[in-house]
């Protein structure tokens, strides 16, 4: 069992890799520099960076580490303000960075904009929130000023666990709207950091059984709960 989901997990991430590359390939020149830049303004909360906001912002992407062009992006900027102690974070508030739509599909171009659902936990406090929120208008007005348009969605991780008994309206269908935006979000996401997503490696048969199997893999270590955000299943 644990060779399959190895294999799986392996999958995923190469699929993912090759996604990245052909959609940085369809993006214009700042909007590759955005991209790759975004994990960056996610996991620090600093002045020296753009997208900084003062008090207890959010911050810190569950299982980030940097790539060799964003640490020399940040070794760069300390040398040239003389920080001489870098920067640093022991934050991982942020449980990931996913951009869904037509972000590497056959619909983008160079001047599609991109979706971005920053996940986070749902204990995480309504004032903190609020900042978080601000943080994300400094970065999309950041994208605006450069011809690109990024919009944020901030996601807790229980969004889809919860019941939602929305009316059928001219702009909602119904609860039903609820599994489709996570239908679609399964479909089209692509991870840019933080944890690998649970539902696209697990057997699509288990399904009517998810949650009882996922608790199983976690409890018996097959699967490390801490590596993965599991957003539930599409069996309602």
């Amino acid at each position: 069992m644990l060779n399959e989901f190895d294999t799986l997990i392996a999958r995923y991430d190469a699929i993912n890799q090759i996604r990245t590359e052909r959609a940085l390939e369809a993006m214009s020149q700042y909007g590759q520099q955005l991209f790759e830049l975004l994990p960056v303004l996610f996991h620090y909360n600093h002045p020296l960076l753009p997208g900084y906001v003062s008090g207890e912002v959010p911050h810190g992407i569950a299982c980030f580490a940097l790539s060799l062009s964003q640490r020399e992006f940040i070794d760069d900027i300390c040398m040239a303000t003389h920080c001489y102690g870098g920067i640093h974070t022991q934050e991982s508030s942020i449980l990931g960075l996913y951009s869904m739509g037509s972000t590497s599909s056959i619909g983008q171009c160079c001047h599609s904009d991109l979706d971005i659902w920053v996940c986070h936990s749902h204990l995480l406090a309504p004032d903190r929130l609020e900042l978080l929120e601000h943080k994300c208008l400094l970065i999309s007005k950041l994208a605006e000023n450069r011809g690109v348009e990024l919009n944020f969605f901030l996601i807790p991780d229980n969004k889809f666990r919860l019941d939602n008994r929305a009316e059928l309206g001219g702009d909602n269908c119904g609860s039903a709207q609820h599994l489709l935006l996570l239908d679609e979000f399964y479909r089209s996401a692509l991870r840019i950091a933080g944890k690998r997503l649970l539902w696209p490696i697990i057997p699509g048969e288990w399904e009517p059984e998810y949650d009882e199997r996922v608790a199983t893999l976690f409890q018996q270590g097959v699967l490390n709960e801490a590596e993965l955000l599991d957003l539930g299943s599409l069996a309602r």
